[in-house]
């Protein structure tokens, strides 16, 4: 005895055209959660959030930029050579914590942003 299973193609199809568009979605979130970030970063260099202001702001803040070039990833970064001293800090200068703190502060929204694209589908 054969059991046939009517439109299992079909719906397997559509369950892979489903899954792609769920992952295409969450790639948007997860890049305009970047962008999102940046913002966030350049406005704590800046003194607007809880850490204390950078010295010379202006070349910090922009030297920033955001990379959303692979899939599902999106990477804030800055060029600067004493970015690492500004955000760890030196024996001299405390950290300011611009990248770490703003991440941490903002976990909820970048997720937000993803759930927010992915709920479209």
């Amino acid at each position: 005895m054969a059991v046939v299973v009517m439109g299992l193609p079909k719906a397997m199809a559509m369950m892979k055209a489903a899954s792609i568009a769920v992952i295409n979605k969450a790639n948007d979130g997860v890049h305009e959660a970047g962008f999102f970030m940046e913002g966030e970063i350049v406005a704590s260099i800046a003194g607007q959030r809880g850490e204390p202001k950078s010295v010379d702001t202006g070349r910090f803040k922009n030297s920033l930029s955001t990379d959303n070039s692979k899939k599902l990833e999106s990477k804030v970064t800055t060029n600067l050579s004493y970015a690492k001293a500004l955000e760890f800090g030196t024996s001299k200068l405390p950290a300011r914590n611009h990248f770490s703190n703003s991440a941490s502060r903002n976990k909820h929204k970048v997720a937000e942003f993803i759930q927010a694209e992915v709920a479209t589908v």
